[in-house]
């Protein structure tokens, strides 16, 4: 059956769309936010830490939660969880509970990306798994292009109007209630079983080489890019919340570009060289954020991150879903997924350290040297990346 025709594809997509707008919609809305509630920059990125949190703390549990009772009796209360929590912060004025409501939207949210990742494995053969990420990677950057451009129009009328949008997440859930059709998986024989031999799975050198690329590149993207972009180009050019989501949406149009010809490239490059050319391109992406003297030549660089991550993340994807058997897929994708978490989470936190005297600069000039030395991480290591041959499916 063609690619096209198949529904649970559509579900993916959704699910998707979901999993990127908790912080896209609201990245325009950061230095409004900023603003009502006088919070200073170093302080801001809570806003996205506390929704990005509880995927460190919960999304390991979750994973083994989906290899035991099934993909879609996780994500449907996620996404009602989601879009319940998300919507209620427009009803708030104090930023603590702006906060604390974000960490309960984020409990919803935590499983929601590596959901996408576990059905993709689940639901299509290694020929077509590739192929399949790059498409989910480009429906992402379509959101993550979409939500920063309404969100900033949103932000233009209330800091509060973005939040509405979540709420779109209730009916969302029970669609895919009704139409999704789960594929069967095998059930592990016995938890300690199961630990024991997702542990093996995890320990593996590439999987671990895979896991830390992942992070690395998350925290370059929620620290240096969703986090201290919007307010360096607020501070430095004097551009709006709507502007400010034209170009933080430019990124992810350039990712949706890249990234369905993940799978080409791969053939052609090889995982390692391809992942040294995506970090390439980061490092490329910061330093030259530093030598912008006028707003409009800001595109260039967010243009050339957004390739990054098109080049990156559908190939980090496909590679750790083939890494374990079905039964165990969870468990390493939602280890991926906290470990991503975790980058977003510590990002604008550690990235914060750098804001010297109040300038934002170093920022940018400390991600361009830590992607620098993922390059030699990569060319010492990485090779093991396509030594290591997946395990056969266990159906």
């Amino acid at each position: 059956m063609p690619l096209y025709k198949n529904i649970n594809l559509y579900v993916i997509f959704l699910n998707t769309i979901f999993a990127v707008a908790g912080v896209s919609l609201i990245v325009p809305d950061l230095p409004v936010i900023a603003r009502h509630f006088e919070v200073p920059p170093e302080h801001i990125g809570w806003i996205i830490s506390a929704l990005t949190l509880p995927g460190v703390l919960f999304v390991l549990l979750f994973g083994v939660l989906a290899d035991r009772f099934g993909r879609k009796a996780l994500m449907v209360p996620s996404l009602a969880l989601f879009g319940a929590a998300g919507g209620a912060a427009y009803w708030v004025d104090d930023y603590s509970t702006l906060t604390a409501l974000r960490f309960v939207q984020g409990i919803g949210s935590a499983i929601l990306p590596s959901m996408s990742t576990m059905l993709i494995g689940d639901l299509f053969e290694e020929k077509d798994r590739l192929k399949v990420m790059g498409l989910n990677s480009a429906v992402l950057s379509v959101g993550t292009a979409f939500f920063p451009f309404i969100g900033g129009l949103m932000a233009t009328v209330d800091w509060r109007t973005p939040f509405l949008a979540f709420w779109a997440a209730l009916p969302a859930a029970a669609l895919i209630m009704v139409y999704f059709k789960e594929p069967a998986i095998k059930k592990p024989d016995g938890m300690m079983k199961y630990l024991r031999d997702s542990a093996g799975h995890i320990l593996k050198k590439s999987t671990v080489l895979a896991l830390a690329t992942g992070m690395a590149v998350f925290i370059l993207l929620y620290g240096g890019i969703l986090t201290y972009l919007p307010l360096y180009m607020d501070r430095r050019f004097g551009m709006s919340a709507y502007e400010v989501g034209l170009y933080i949406a430019a990124a992810s149009f350039a990712t949706a570009w890249f990234a369905p010809f993940a799978h080409r490239m791969e053939r052609r490059m090889g995982a390692r060289m391809m992942f040294i050319a995506g970090f390439v391109l980061f490092a490329v992406s910061f330093f030259s954020i530093l030598g912008v003297s006028e707003k409009q030549w800001m595109l260039a660089p967010i243009l050339v991150f957004g390739a990054a991550m098109g080049v990156t993340v559908p190939l980090l994807q496909s590679i750790v879903t083939g890494l374990a058997p079905h039964e165990h897929r969870g468990v390493l994708v939602s280890t991926l997924a906290m470990l991503i978490r975790l980058g977003q989470t510590v990002g604008p936190m550690l990235l914060a350290l750098f804001v010297l005297g109040g300038s934002l600069s170093p920022v940018f000039a400390a991600c361009g040297v830590a992607a620098l030395a993922f390059i030699f991480v990569l060319a010492v290591w990485g090779k093991i990346l396509q030594e290591e041959k997946p395990p056969q499916e266990a159906l």
